[in-house]
């Protein structure tokens, strides 16, 4: 009985109808018209066993799934927010689908805080009752921004700027300085030509602007008499 009540649950998980539209524990019951309570109570029985021979399990809001499926509630789009520490976080645009998901370091390809992207549901664990979500990016839909302000430092022949804030948190490279004449510690906007990507390229671009030099050579006041 337990053999085909299993059967009889992983065959419907494999069926388009089901693909389409996975359900929580609940209405997986009701797609297989188990609705009386012996019914139920085996039911449950069965799927926990599948649970724990890891031939089913849990995935968004709840929805039973094989191993390697996944659903639409998986991946979605959302804004990124990094954290200087390097992990980040992105935000739903649907706030009501789930949690804000956790973006480990090195999982955010080239994105940027503020910008769009498309994120994809790779973990989820219990923590004091409530579920918490990881994954990782998989695309950046729409840049925030192309401009930041930061500090000019030099290292040997080696000209980058330290943006402020936490919109991008490693240095970006900017060659032309050297024949800028602008001093290192001078607070410049540099404008990117090259984003960070996955392999370790790091950002890339050109100062815009810097600081006017006009307060320096202004005549001071004179002493009132």
């Amino acid at each position: 009985m337990a053999e085909q009540l299993h059967t009889r649950i992983l065959t419907h998980l494999q069926s388009d109808r089901y693909r389409n539209r996975p359900q929580n524990p609940s209405g997986l019951a009701d797609q297989l018209n188990l609705r009386e309570e012996q019914d139920v109570h085996a039911f449950r029985d069965a799927l926990r066993e599948l649970m724990h021979a890891n031939r089913v399990v849990l995935g968004a809001g709840g929805a039973i799934l094989l191993p390697g499926q996944s659903t639409s509630r998986d991946e979605f789009v959302g804004t990124y927010r990094q954290n200087k520490r390097g992990f980040g976080f992105v935000i739903p645009t649907d706030p009501a689908s789930h949690e804000d998901l956790f973006i480990p370091e090195g999982e955010n390809i080239n994105a940027l805080t503020g910008d769009i992207v498309r994120a994809r549901i790779t973990n989820r664990e219990q923590r004091e009752g409530k579920v918490m979500y990881r994954g990782r990016i998989t695309e950046v839909i729409q840049r925030s921004k192309n401009k930041f302000v930061g500090t000019l430092t030099r290292t040997g022949n080696q000209w980058t700027v330290m943006p402020d804030g936490n919109s991008l948190i490693e240095p970006i490279l900017t060659p032309d300085a050297a024949s800028r004449h602008i001093r290192p510690g001078t607070k410049v906007v540099v404008e990117l030509t090259q984003y960070p990507d996955r392999s370790g390229q790091r950002a890339q671009g050109v100062i815009t602007s810097k600081p006017s030099s006009s307060s320096s050579t202004c005549p001071a006041p004179s002493p009132r008499k």
